[in-house]
């Protein structure tokens, strides 16, 4: 596979839209279960409350999203060092890996005040250690302070397994192989739920797929015909009617996002859909996925404690303007705590870039 031409600057505005979008969803699920009552303690429900809590309810397809759009993201650049002839290892590892942690280390911080004031049961050893070294629920559980971690493990072990595949390619497939078989024997230990790293990584190749023009004209179905398979497999998600395939679900949501995209980069479009937003928007959407949950443990204790009524029913304003403030107050944090921490990857970046002297090609 060769890596197609970049993408045209509207289809780059439609990244933007699927990685804020995605995250505000994940965003509105997590704060209608912290903040309402179970939809199955709800009597006598109308179709006002179906909508509200099948709306409310698309946070793992949000997830799914973000896998299909990381393996575009950056299982393109590893193609490109594929088609160069040459991987930058020192420089690939550096840029994840401060990707990853510039977020995860703060929202950390952020996890252990919030067990410290009581507002969520303390992480064991066990929890901090597999949250650091992203093994959460490969071999520990996910703390309950900060549940959406769980997709982190997945990100980190497919930017490694990507990693390696080319190197065996292009420079060693001796360390690739010995590579790739310690992470299957680390992997292996991953239950065999939604979750699976394994199971979710056909996803994440999906977005790979983005980048092959012969495949783009192969799969070119229409914006019309894909936004409505796409829509189809979300609301076969939301019926529950193949929960226990949980597999086939989630790929074909995957899928439909997939066909979207493929439609979305081969259109002749030149028209831009608010840009500036959906770029503000992406630049603070890993900050929001990582803190909300903490964020939302503390504001539900808080409200609680002074007396506000949480178990609420989407049946009056008093309770959609609660939850929609909860949510802006969750917005509003994470932009805060975006500004000293994603919006400085860059610097960091090339910080370390400069100690470790990632001019010169690593020796494999």
């Amino acid at each position: 596979m060769t890596v197609d031409a970049p993408p045209s600057p509207f289809f780059s505005q439609c990244l933007d839209h699927v990685r804020w979008i995605s995250a505000v969803f994940v965003l509105l699920g997590h704060t209608r279960s912290f903040l309402f009552k179970p939809f199955k303690k709800i009597e006598n429900p109308d179709s006002l409350d179906y909508l509200f809590y099948a709306l409310t309810n698309l946070q793992n397809e949000a997830v799914i999203c973000f896998f299909v759009i990381s393996g575009y993201l950056i299982g393109g650049k590893l193609l490109g060092y594929y088609q160069q002839g040459h991987v930058p290892v020192r420089k690939y590892i550096t840029d994840r890996l401060v990707r990853l942690y510039i977020v995860l280390l703060p929202s950390l911080g952020l996890v252990y005040i919030t067990s410290a004031m009581g507002f969520c049961d303390p992480p064991g050893t066990d929890e901090w250690l597999a949250s650091i070294f992203y093994l959460q629920h490969i071999i520990s559980d996910v703390t309950a302070c900060n549940i959406p971690l769980w997709s982190l493990a997945n990100e980190f072990w497919y930017y490694v397994i990507g990693l390696l595949v080319v190197v065996g390619l292009l420079h060693s497939r001796a360390i690739s192989a010995v590579g790739l078989l310690l992470v299957m024997l680390v992997l292996i230990q991953d239950d065999f739920t939604r979750e699976n790293v394994l199971l979710c990584f056909p996803m994440w190749i999906l977005g790979v797929f983005l980048l092959n023009q012969k495949c783009l004209n192969k799969c070119h179905i229409g914006i019309i015909a894909s936004g409505a398979i796409f829509i189809l497999t979300i609301a076969l998600s939301r019926s529950h009617l193949i929960d226990n395939l949980f597999f086939v679900r989630d790929t074909a949501i995957a899928i439909g996002l997939f066909l979207v995209l493929v439609s979305l980069r081969n259109t002749t479009w030149k028209i831009a859909i608010a840009p500036n937003f959906g770029r503000f928007m992406a630049s603070f959407s890993f900050s929001l996925y990582l803190i909300h949950w903490p964020l939302l443990k503390i504001i539900r204790k808080l409200m609680w404690d002074n007396g506000i009524y949480v178990n609420l029913l989407p049946d009056s304003a008093y309770a959609i303007f609660t939850y929609l403030g909860v949510c802006l107050s969750c917005l509003v944090s994470a932009y805060v705590f975006s500004l000293v921490t994603e919006r400085n990857t860059g610097h960091l970046r090339s910080l370390l870039l400069r100690l470790i002297k990632v001019g010169k090609p690593a020796k494999l």
